[in-house]
């Protein structure tokens, strides 16, 4: 008990020994005080004040000597267990309780404590609490309640408070009777010390002899607690048998384990049978510590029986709870090894179950009894009753090994699905029952078991078989699908199994659980028909039973929702003006005449130009002159002769980095020294460089940021009916828009990647022609398609669109261009068909799935997102002469503490189209792209370097994040949480790339869900990663790696974001460990026409290789490299396993016998040189992609600028 007055809130009460110390002097002074309290007590008018009464002769109590206890505040606790307030009776049981807990010794005037005066008033105050308060006036009916307890199941619907009290009451009968017990020794000491003893108040004499005051009935003490113990297990209040079983280990104490059998386990074990599931579950997890006292013979005998039968219970954390049970009592080593291998058979079979805590239970099952087997045991009698339960040999009987190799249970639609299936009527032979005598070594439905063997023991009568189960069959047995029979009607309900997800391999599990099924859905079915026959049997006239019938005849009922999303758009208050729509347009009637077309009002503006070979004016507005000067043509074709430059117009447009929606009144075309100013007149951005822009194209640019979308959603619902609780919350249910509802986002693509089309525009290119060039390249497969100079600085990134027919590069200078893949299909020059400068570094872009919208990130902090749209003009089949559209969609900011986006990346799904980026500060963000705000902010270790890569999973559940520390780190997006952070041991070299590796891909027969990352070793290599473990399974290894085990050996970290580690933050960049780092420079994955993943990752020396994950020996080495010594030998890619977790797949060369043989070897060695320095990049490669239209081709970007294009 804890007092909860001010000042002692939840203060325990001592005993006397620990408040007076020994020689210590008690004055008893809280006599004073708790004389007025008694006093006082008496003529309160309020329940509350005599149950703070209660608590403040407990705190006095507790400075008071034993004497005064028991003389002065227990008579007057036991006169308030007779107020009419309930609340003040229990209060004062639990105030009683505590009392005589408190006590350390007695007198001889209160020897008989317990048998003449506390256990009288005990038995009266629960037999009043089956008693309504309007009974209790007449004493005919309180004495014909003490003649007829029978009655007392009658009167428990007048007198719902009893409930309460006598649920107090059980909770204190424990510590009741274990103080009697007590009383009951200290009256046997009292004996041996004194002979004689006389009251000084009453001047009584008593002798102490064995005859007369010491001589304590133990008998009548145990049958007065047995009888109030009876009482309370037999009340029909489940309750009441709930308070008493949380703390029924005391009472068993009491009893002794004699007794307890006799008395309290007899009543127990009924319990199972209860209708209450919550009394069940307090007598599952009281039965442990039962069992501790009772012994194991009473436990075999009485408690294991009952607890296998209630393994078929409906209520699975009832089931759950058993076999933690099971668990705890094996770990004790009450249960005998002759039973364990019954009580595995029980069991094991619930593995299948769609309950995850029941598998895991299962499974700590087996740990348990596994840890105290010798291995003989352990493998000899354990292992096959467990081993057709799992999918791979178990060798570890650790939980987590076990989990790993355990078989996949069956989803939930199927387990219910077979439960109503077992209900079925119609003719069946999956759940057609046999007769056990025809063969004991079948289960019920007749399919041969597991036998294993019979555990046999010799009686003083004989000998005979003992099972946990009462039931000589084998109800346990794995199922082969081969035994599984099956008529007409059974064949359709599989067929709908399958339809919801059942594999036909696995029908085996259906079978293997189909006794316990069969008797679950029994059970389950006939409790609810009972449930309903006793409704259907209350009287109609009866008020209560209609109300209860109304409760309990509830049906569900099915809502229909017809969602309807409109979206509109309308400017805002501050941007009145009309968005900006640049237009150039070559007039065919007038020949060497432009029209510039600005859009003011609604009304379009048309503006003559006139166009020379040598100078363009374009005029938007009378005190605006724009200049457009032509460029000369910067690409070229390989093996082609020099064509004439043509006249091309530079069209650029600069955009701000200071101005969210972009409503300037001046936009430059084509100009070397481009300036755009804001409405207010400022200069916002100037840009000293120019850009291609396609001959004879327009651009049409539209900014839909100055907009706002108002999107309106109508929801109508199939309900008709007229309760307004339920109309209230249909009318709170909400449908947020998905991202297809969002116009300004365009429609999906229906086939992005169509690998049926991809294969055959594949197929269509000349064979002939790609293998004479493979001719000429020597040993190499890639043939240089063309080479692009348009950009004048470091190409940062390169993306391709989801269906291949653009891609898009970013370079330093804060340029994008928009190039066609088809161009490189004939001798056309390569040229970039549109171009923007944002005005400040690209650091990133991406592709939206399915949709042509791209994300771009700059240095300056801004994110943009746009929508293109690139059309042919009329009987024109190429895009030559083309209407490009581009519509800025979002603009974002970042925060200027995180500085700007080190790298974006979509991760679309309908609920949750995010877009994620990495800051300079650590930080990972998901962005909602509909609204621009931030979903979550996950915040790395700051001491782990900085996040330069990462790959979200496409369900959105994880996160990979690599540092430039070399440190990955797992991410749980859900409850962003870090799981975990590892490194490579002997390096600390930065991760420059992950990538999510998609399509069928598996690592040891083994489907996981895996990325490749280059870095962090140090190495011009390429690892391939486990997530779920995060641990490497393959190396590619270039021909530069020295390829140990040891370099790839894994050191986990600690997983916690907040923790700061010393030896990470002390680390520095140095010039050494630059020059050290051979790491691959750039990484990209794609989907074969066979559905097999390969990667492409590129070298420091140039070196580009196309990874053949699934067949290595296919891999392909694309381009050499500067400086390759191997130039004239033929590469050749193999496979090593080096142990159960980690293969390496190596890159080597054989010598060309031919060449080597040659007379004019070193003339063939010099002209296959040239032409591979031709091909090579002569700067570092930092980005590059694969193109799969028209043909297949890798296009790889450098740091000086240059775009090289490779057929692969």
């Amino acid at each position: 008990m804890k007092l909860g007055m001010p000042g002692m809130e939840g203060h325990t009460p001592k005993s006397t020994s620990q408040v007076f110390l020994q020689n210590e002097y008690n004055d008893s002074s809280c006599l004073i005080p708790l004389s007025l309290v008694l006093h006082s007590v008496r003529n309160t008018t309020h329940a509350s004040f005599r149950i703070q009464a209660c608590d403040l002769i407990v705190s006095f109590a507790e400075q008071l000597h034993d004497e005064a206890k028991l003389d002065r505040c227990l008579p007057y606790l036991v006169y308030m267990l007779d107020d009419p307030s309930d609340d003040v009776q229990a209060a004062a049981l639990r105030a009683m309780t505590q009392l005589l807990t408190m006590v350390d010794t007695i007198t001889p005037v209160n020897v008989y404590l317990f048998q003449e005066y506390i256990l009288p008033k005990l038995k009266r105050f629960l037999r009043r609490s089956y008693v309504s308060l309007d009974d209790l006036t007449s004493s005919s009916n309180l004495l014909s309640q003490q003649n007829a307890p029978a009655t007392r199941g009658a009167n428990l619907n007048n007198n719902q408070k009893g409930r309460y009290v006598r649920s107090v009451f059980a909770n204190c009968l424990p510590h009741l009777a274990t103080s009697a017990r007590k009383f009951y020794e200290m009256a046997n000491l009292l004996k041996t010390q004194i002979s004689n003893f006389e009251d000084p108040e009453t001047e009584n004499h008593y002798a102490i002899n064995s005859d007369s005051l010491t001589d304590m009935n133990y008998k009548t003490l145990t049958d007065g607690f047995e009888n109030l113990t009876v009482q309370l297990l037999t009340d029909p209040d489940p309750y009441v048998k709930t308070a008493l079983l949380n703390n029924i280990l005391p009472l068993c104490g009491f009893f002794g384990k004699e007794k307890t059998n006799d008395v309290i386990l007899s009543h127990l074990i009924t319990y199972l049978n209860d209708k209450d599931t919550q009394l069940k579950l307090s007598f599952v997890n009281s039965i442990v510590p039962i069992s501790v006292f009772v012994g194991i013979v009473s436990l075999e005998q009485y408690i294991l029986p009952l607890l296998a039968q209630a393994l078929n219970e409906p209520d699975e954390m009832l089931v759950t709870n058993l076999i933690k049970a099971f668990t705890e009592l094996a770990k004790l080593g009450l249960i005998r090894r002759r039973y364990l291998w019954d009580l595995v058979k029980l069991t094991a079979k619930l593995v299948l179950h769609p309950s995850e805590l029941m598998r895991n239970s299962v499974l700590n099952l087996i740990v348990s009894i596994g840890n105290n087997l010798s291995v003989s045991d352990l493998y000899c009698m354990l292992y096959p009753l467990i081993r057709p339960f799992f999918q791979y040999e178990v060798t570890d009987f650790s939980w987590e090994t076990l989990y790993v190799c355990a078989h996949k249970p069956i989803s939930r639609a199927v387990y219910n699905m077979a439960k109503i299936w077992s209900l079925k009527t119609d003719p069946t032979l999956f759940w057609q029952r046999v007769d056990p005598s025809i063969s004991r070594t079948c289960d019920s439905f007749g399919s041969a078991g597991l036998v294993f063997m019979k555990k046999k023991t010799t009686r003083s009568h004989g000998s005979g078989t003992h099972r946990i189960g009462s039931s000589g069959v084998e109800e346990n047995a794995v199922v082969d699908n081969a035994e599984i029979p099956l008529s007409q009607f059974d064949v359709q309900q599989v067929e709908k199994l399958k339809i919801i997800g059942l594999n036909e391999k696995e029908m085996w599990k259906i079978a293997t659980l189909r006794p316990y099924i069969y008797r679950v859905a029994r059970i389950d079915d006939f409790r609810s028909s009972s449930i309903k026959n006793s409704i259907s049997a209350v009287k109609l006239g009866d008020h209560s039973a209609q109300t209860l019938t109304s409760k309990m005849n509830v049906l569900p009922r099915s809502v229909f929702f017809n969602v309807y999303h409109r979206s509109e758009k309308y400017q805002r208050e501050s941007n009145r003006r009309a968005s900006v729509g640049l237009t150039f347009v070559r007039n065919s009637t007038s020949e060497g005449t432009d029209r510039l077309t600005v859009p003011n009002g609604g009304n379009d503006t048309e503006v003559a130009t006139t166009t020379t070979a040598t100078n363009n004016t374009l005029i938007a507005n009378p005190a605006d002159t724009l200049r457009v000067k032509p460029i000369t043509a910067t690409g070229f074709l390989i093996g082609d002769l020099p064509k004439a430059a043509p006249s091309i117009l530079t069209n650029e447009i600069v955009f701000s980095e200071q101005s969210a929606p972009m409503t300037g009144n001046k936009l430059s075309i084509g100009s070397t020294d481009t300036v755009i100013a804001n409405e207010n007149g400022g200069n916002i951005s100037r840009s000293s460089r120019s850009s291609v822009f396609s001959n004879g194209s327009d651009l049409h640019f539209h900014d839909e940021t100055i907009h706002a979308q108002r999107i309106t959603t109508k929801i109508k619902h199939s309900y008709n009916g007229s309760n307004p609780y339920i109309l209230k919350f249909l009318k709170n249910m909400s449908f947020p828009p998905t991202l297809s509802d969002y116009s300004e986002f365009g429609t999906e693509m229906k086939n992005e990647m169509d690998l049926e089309t991809l294969q055959k525009s594949d197929l269509s290119v000349d064979r002939s022609k790609t293998s004479s060039a493979g001719a000429r390249s020597g040993s190499y497969s890639g043939l240089l398609l063309g080479r692009l100079f348009e950009h004048s600085t470091s190409v940062n990134c390169i993306v391709a669109s989801p269906d291949h027919r653009f891609f898009i590069t970013g370079d330093e200078f804060g340029s994008i261009r928009l190039w066609e893949t088809s161009k490189f299909e004939s001798n056309a020059t390569g040229s970039s068909i549109a171009s923007i400068n944002l005005g400040s570094a690209i650091t990133s872009i991406t592709f939206m799935p399915k949709r042509y919208c791209f994300a771009v990130a700059t240095k300056g902090g801004c994110i943009k997102v746009f929508r293109l749209s690139v059309q042919a003009r009329p009987n024109n089949n190429t895009l030559r002469h083309s209407t490009v559209d581009l519509t800025l969609l979002r603009n974002y900011q970042v925060d200027e503490f995180d500085s700007y986006a080190l790298l974006v990346q979509f991760s679309i799904s309908d609920e949750k189209p995010m877009l994620a980026f990495t800051t300079p500060t650590c930080k990972l963000i998901l962005l909602d792209i509909r609204t621009m705000e931030i979903v979550s902010t996950l915040q790395n270790n700051l001491s782990y370097g900085i996040p330069g890569c990462f790959a979200i999973d496409n369900k959105q559940s994880w996160v990979v994040i690599g540092t430039s520390k070399g440190i990955l780190c797992l991410w749980d997006l859900s409850f962003e949480l870090m799981l975990k952070a590892v490194k490579f041991k002997k390096t600390l070299y930065p991760i420059k790339n992950i990538k999510l590796i998609q399509g069928n891909y598996e690592v040891n027969k083994k489907k996981n869900v895996f990325v490749a990352v280059v870095g962090g070793s140090g190495e011009s290599d390429v690892t391939v990663w486990d997530v779920s473990k995060l641990q490497p399974r393959n190396v590619l290894c270039t021909s530069s790696v020295t390829s140990t085990i040891e370099i790839y050996s894994v050191k986990d970290l600690h997983a916690d974001p907040d923790l700061i580690d010393e030896d990470f933050m002390q680390l520095s960049l140095n010039v050494d460990w630059i020059l050290k780092n051979k790491s691959s420079t750039a990484l990209t994955t794609s989907i074969g026409p066979d559905g097999h993943p390969y990667l492409v990752s590129a070298t420091p020396l140039g070196k580009i290789i196309k990874w053949n994950l699934v067949n290595p020996d296919k891999s392909q080495l694309i381009i050499g490299g500067l400086n390759n010594p191997n130039v004239q030998d033929t590469p050749v890619f193999s496979s090593t396993q080096i142990n159960a977790n980690l293969s390496f797949i190596n890159e080597r060369y054989t010598s060309n016998s031919e060449t080597a043989n040659g007379g004019n070897s070193f003339r063939r060695k010099a002209i296959t040189e040239q032409q591979e320095v031709l091909k090579n990049h002569t700067d570092v490669i930092n980005d590059l992609i694969v193109l799969k239209r028209p043909f297949e081709m890798v296009v790889s970007v450098d740091r000086s600028g240059v775009i090289n294009v490779y057929k692969s």
